[in-house]
């Protein structure tokens, strides 16, 4: 089966260039202290713009056009810090970043490799015969099954049982271990 995951990010945790792992918290909160900062010396601007605007009782005169000028231009930066500030709270506190992204990325991987094996174990299922498809769903239902108990739950003979199961085994289907003096029946990983 083919993976959905970029080969890089099956072996290692999602990167930047430098190496280091992103983390959008410092980012975040790199953010909210230069907005807050920016915001300071913005207010501060605004408030001496207004009293200088009224000193002059702002007449539509030269200097009152750029106090006004200059007013505008910082309720413009106000918006812009704002948006700035914003996006630095949602990096510091609703942002879950790569690593959700990631565990995203690999749930739907695993779904997708267990449909797969789904598909590929109904598959095998229409070449057997009805006591191998027995055999076979018994041990997938009850994984590290006894020969013996398998027997039993399959009501098939010990030498019919043997016979399934070491061609099973052949064909790379189960593997067996012993277990006392009988064996344990596990599918085999490539099913």
């Amino acid at each position: 089966m083919r993976s959905i995951l970029p080969s890089t990010l099956k072996t290692q945790r999602p990167c930047h260039a430098s190496g280091g792992i992103v983390d959008n918290k410092k980012i975040g909160l790199t953010m909210v202290g230069i907005s807050v900062f920016l915001a300071f010396l913005l207010f501060n601007l605004i408030s001496e713009a207004n009293t200088r605007s009224a000193s002059m009782n702002c007449n539509p005169t030269s200097q009152c056009e750029k106090v006004g000028t200059i007013l505008n231009a910082s309720h413009l930066s106000v918006g812009l810090i704002f948006s700035a500030f914003s996006l630095g709270i949602y990096l510091l506190f609703f942002n879950r970043g790569d690593e959700a992204v990631y565990a995203a990325l690999k749930r739907l991987e695993a779904e997708k490799d267990k449909d797969f094996r789904e598909e590929k174990f109904t598959s095998l299922l229409f070449a057997l015969s009805d006591a191998e498809k027995l055999v076979l769903l018994t041990i997938k239902n009850n994984e590290g099954i006894t020969q013996n108990t398998l027997r039993l739950k399959t009501d098939l003979s010990k030498a019919m049982v043997s016979t399934i199961l070491k061609d099973f085994a052949q064909k790379g289907l189960v593997k067996k271990e012993e277990k006392g003096k009988t064996f344990a029946v596990y599918l085999s990983e490539a099913i």
